[in-house]
């Protein structure tokens, strides 16, 4: 018997997936030079290794600062798997669990790509492998639908719309939520005349099963984009059926 879950499995890629991926194993040509010659070889890992999700490559002495825009804070644990070496270049990557839920790779996960990566790798360049972190969202919003439509009909559709456009095959570590666009997004539903209201809302409490890192999204919000931590980190709704909530309003 196993006491521990599964992490680090996944299914075949979605088609953003392979695009993605695709585009950097091509530039990467067998060998690994820059950092996204790295993130395209962490992609190509075989599957009887293990499998990483979502990864992200920095210079070392770029993201050791433990600061966060605002008053947020993040707490990570900062063991690390690799090498001490002051030009080293710090991995950050995340795996999938039985529910395509982000969490930490395992210890195997990471020696596997340890290994793995050590056969590209300049001889010079050390890596040192990190959990990436994950900050839960929920999305709270107010619809004006338009004349002669359902108003609990036309919710459902923005929904899913936003379902679509967070799920997690989309989002890559690092990358900030542009509000402009997600409200141009919700535009085009069928039915929408206005969104009045839309508030992105951090979730963390650990009970429910968030990852419970904490972060100020007001403060970390700048003409309408709300950008990640210092440290690398990813959104992620976790729960897309409670967490996205909607209302009808009339003008």
């Amino acid at each position: 018997s196993n006491p521990l879950p599964a992490v680090g499995g996944k299914d075949e890629e979605s088609i953003d997936e392979i695009r993605y991926n695709a585009m950097s194993t091509y530039a990467s040509q067998n060998r690994a030079v820059t950092l996204e010659d790295y993130i395209a070889r962490v992609y190509s890992l075989p599957a009887k290794f293990g499998s990483v999700a979502k990864a992200f490559v920095a210079q070392n002495d770029l993201v050791n600062a433990q600061f966060n825009p605002g008053d947020g804070t993040m707490v990570t644990d900062s063991s690390t798997f690799g090498y001490s070496n002051p030009l080293a270049i710090d991995l950050y990557v995340l795996a999938y669990d039985k529910d395509k839920k982000l969490q930490p790779a395992t210890v195997t996960v990471k020696e596997n790509l340890q290994t793995y990566l050590s056969q590209y790798r300049i001889l010079t360049d050390a890596i040192n492998i990190r959990d990436a972190l994950v900050c839960n969202i929920g999305i709270e919003f107010e619809v004006v639908p338009r004349l002669n439509y359902n108003g609990k009909a036309t919710i459902l559709r923005c929904i899913e719309a936003l379902k679509d456009y967070f799920a997690i095959d989309k989002w890559q570590i690092y990358q900030p939520i542009i509000i402009t666009e997600v409200m141009n997004y919700l535009d085009q539903v069928e039915g929408v005349q206005m969104i009045p209201s839309f508030e992105i809302i951090n979730k963390v409490s650990v009970s429910s099963g968030y990852s419970g890192n904490i972060y100020d999204i007001e403060a970390a919000t700048h003409k309408n984009v709300i950008y990640p931590s210092q440290d690398p980190m990813i959104w992620e709704i976790k729960y897309p059926d409670i967490d996205i909530r909607g209302k009808v309003v009339g003008l």
